[in-house]
């Protein structure tokens, strides 16, 4: 049975690093037998159908991208089902949060717990509204996430995890793939 899977890759093709050519590991997945693989815009997001559970996908999307730009990279994998639950239990406020260029959701490697994450509200440097959903934690950056200091590199630095995020319009249109 083929499952449909959401893969977002961390920290690639940002500020010259990491580079990974979309439309090369596009055609390296489907020379590995991946089906209907698309790729949305060039930092890391592709959509895919497949046989193989998530751990599986994540092995093998990790080992082509080793063998063929020899490069180590994280990448978070979900399936569709769980990108269309990621979008339909939003918790933006629809009154005050509208802005989806400012609507980032951060997936991380595993559920982290909810304490850990609250902790978050009392650091100083932490203004954004965030919203904590297992693997998720949901940020509107009111004042832009270029200005902001919860960045991935913060988050993951503190709750010791691998997070990569995107923004709503990614989202809907990584839904819509």
């Amino acid at each position: 049975m083929k499952h449909h899977y959401a893969i977002f890759l961390r920290g690639v093709n940002v500020g010259g690093k990491a580079a990974v050519k979309m439309d090369t590991l596009k055609s390296l997945l489907e020379a590995n037998g991946f089906e209907d693989v698309r790729s949305y815009i060039n930092s890391g997001n592709l959509t895919l159908k497949c046989s193989s559970d998530k751990a599986g996908l994540r092995k093998a999307i990790t080992g082509i991208i080793l063998e063929n730009f020899n490069l180590e990279v994280d990448l978070i994998v979900k399936s569709k089902s769980e990108l269309e639950d990621i979008i339909k239990n939003n918790p933006f406020d629809p009154e005050t949060e509208v802005d989806n260029s400012k609507r980032v959701v951060v997936m991380l490697s595993e559920a982290v717990d909810k304490a850990k994450i609250a902790a978050f509200r009392e650091e100083k440097s932490v203004v954004e509204n965030f919203y904590p959903f297992d693997d998720l934690i949901y940020i509107y950056y009111h004042n832009n996430i270029g200005r902001s200091k919860f960045t991935i590199n913060f988050i993951e630095r503190k709750l010791k995890v691998v997070a990569t995020a995107r923004n709503w319009n990614t989202l809907i249109k990584m839904r819509n793939a």
